[in-house]
C-alpha cells in the first residue's frame, strides 16, 4: 500500500492492450508483455501492409490510472537482471544511444531494494528502463516502465542544468533514476 497510494474519487482499472508495430520497431508497455506474434496472414486485402509486423499483447494484474506505452527502433532488451527475482528488470536502449551504461540494471536493482525496505514490495509485474535520445533532458514513469531521456550530441553543449530545477539532474545520474523509479509506485507524486 506504501508504493500504490490511490484515492478513492479517481479511477483505476485492469487492462489489456495488444499494440501492432512496423517490422524495425518494438513496444514497451504498462503491464506484463503476455503475447508476442508477427503477423503473417491477413484476411482482407486492406490490411496487406500489416503482414509482417509485431502485435504485442500486455495485461496488467494491478489496477492502473492510465495507459502508457512507447514505440522505438530499440535495441531489444540488451540486458537482463534479476531473473526469478520481484521485479524482473529489464533495459531497451534506442539505437542512437551512443554509449550504453552496462551498470544501468544493477544501479536500478540497488535502487528498488532500497525502496523495497522502506515502502514494501515493488507494485507491479517487471521495471523496464527505455533509454533514448530526446529533445529534452528528464524522464517519463508510468506504471512498471521508466524512460530516461537523454539529449542529442548537439543540445548537449548548448544545455545548460538548472541547479534548481527538480528535474535536470543530468549530473547526478543515479539521482535522475532514483527518482523516475519513485514515480509509478508513488501515484506520480515525488519531489
Amino acid at each position: 500500500a506504501s508504493w500504490y497510494p490511490s484515492t478513492s474519487d479517481t479511477d483505476f482499472f485492469q487492462s489489456r492492450l495488444r499494440i501492432s508495430v512496423p517490422p524495425l520497431y518494438s513496444t514497451v508497455a504498462v503491464g506484463e508483455l503476455v503475447q508476442e506474434e508477427t503477423i503473417d496472414e491477413v484476411g482482407r486485402v486492406l490490411t496487406l501492409e500489416k503482414i509482417g509486423n509485431r502485435l504485442s499483447t500486455y495485461e496488467t494484474r494491478k489496477p492502473v490510472k492510465y495507459l502508457a506505452f512507447i514505440v522505438g527502433a530499440f535495441k531489444r532488451s540488451i540486458g537482463e537482471n534479476g531473473q526469478g527475482e520481484n521485479p524482473p528488470l529489464k533495459l531497451f536502449v534506442s539505437e542512437d544511444i551512443r554509449i550504453v551504461r552496462r551498470s544501468m540494471l544493477e544501479e536500478a536493482r540497488a535502487i528498488l531494494e532500497a525502496y523495497v525496505g522502506i515502502f514494501g514490495p515493488f507494485p507491479f509485474e517487471k521495471l523496464t528502463i527505455v533509454q533514448r535520445v530526446w529533445g529534452t533532458a528528464g524522464g517519463h514513469s508510468p506504471a512498471s516502465f521508466i524512460v530516461l531521456n537523454e539529449l542529442a550530441r548537439n543540445l548537449i553543449t548548448s544545455a545548460s542544468p538548472d541547479p534548481k530545477s527538480p528535474i535536470d539532474l543530468p549530473q547526478y545520474k543515479e539521482s535522475f533514476m532514483a527518482h523516475e523509479i519513485a514515480h509509478p509506485g508513488r501515484g506520480q507524486t515525488v519531489a
